[in-house]
């Protein structure tokens, strides 16, 4: 028997976006400040940035699928 039991794919999506979001957002911020030094951006403020932008991300995206 499969171990994951019934869960669909959409839901097993929606269960890693969360975690998923904030993470990628970091990486966008660590990757910002290294392309553009020029910027004298502190890169804890640009990962921050990422992560919390992620996070506002992910939580609208979840508020905005229908069924939850």
């Amino acid at each position: 028997m499969d171990e994951r039991g019934d869960i669909s794919v959409r839901d097993r999506v929606l269960s890693w976006l969360p975690y998923a979001l904030p993470v990628l957002g970091g990486f966008l911020g660590m990757l910002w400040v290294q392309m553009n030094p020029a910027e004298q951006l502190n890169p804890v403020v640009a990962v921050v940035l990422g992560v919390v932008g992620g996070r506002l991300l992910s939580v609208l995206v979840l508020r905005l699928v229908p069924g939850r």
